[in-house]
């Protein structure tokens, strides 16, 4: 369809919707992008290849490559699919459902500190660089977001654990249960 520039409908309702997953049973599916450029965005998605592959147990989406500036980034997700979904839900299923077994995976790196910081919290100079964020999530096991970069021109490292995804799904604002930060290097 033509760019427009805006969303063509309304999704606010979507997490709350039920999908029919029966035509998906016994559907093999295989499909590649590639897009060199993607606007609309607060910066453009450069070089962005995406390839999706379900079979009878398993979707796999996985970005295998894009570019927002010089940071490198990718992502893969699988989710049940075919047997394996209806196994779970034989009628309908929605997204929360889907997230309880979602496992995914994302990783940022640029070539220089692709976020920076820098002023004087509390009278204290803080200079703050983000080099690169990587995170993960397995059904069942914490959401793990970890990060590497610059605290005062000295190396940094920052893990965030929280609950699992379909638990933050359900309450994005908490209150949660479980939240962990580990924070190591020399001025932390």
């Amino acid at each position: 369809a033509p760019a427009t520039g805006t969303a063509a409908r309304d999704y606010t309702t979507y997490l709350d919707s039920a999908l029919d997953i029966a035509p998906l049973a016994d559907v093999d599916l295989r499909i590649e992008a590639k897009v060199k450029r993607v606007n609309g965005l607060a910066k453009p998605l450069q070089d962005l290849l995406l390839s999706a592959h379900a079979n009878q147990q398993r979707l796999r989406v996985a970005t295998l490559k894009a570019t927002l500036d010089d940071t490198h980034i990718t992502a893969s997700a699988e989710l049940p699919w075919g047997e394996h979904l209806t196994s779970l839900a034989a009628e309908a299923v929605s997204v929360g459902t889907l997230l309880q077994h979602a496992e995914l995976h994302i990783h940022a790196q640029a070539r220089k500190d692709g976020y920076r910081y820098t002023g004087t919290p509390l009278g204290r100079p803080l200079a703050l660089g983000v080099s690169s964020v990587e995170a993960s999530a397995r059904p069942g096991e914490a959401l793990t977001i970890a990060a590497e970069g610059a605290l005062n021109d000295r190396p940094v490292s920052a893990t965030l654990k929280a609950e699992p995804l379909a638990a933050l799904v359900e309450r994005p604002t908490g209150p949660w249960r479980t939240l962990t930060l580990q924070v190591q290097g020399e001025d932390a």
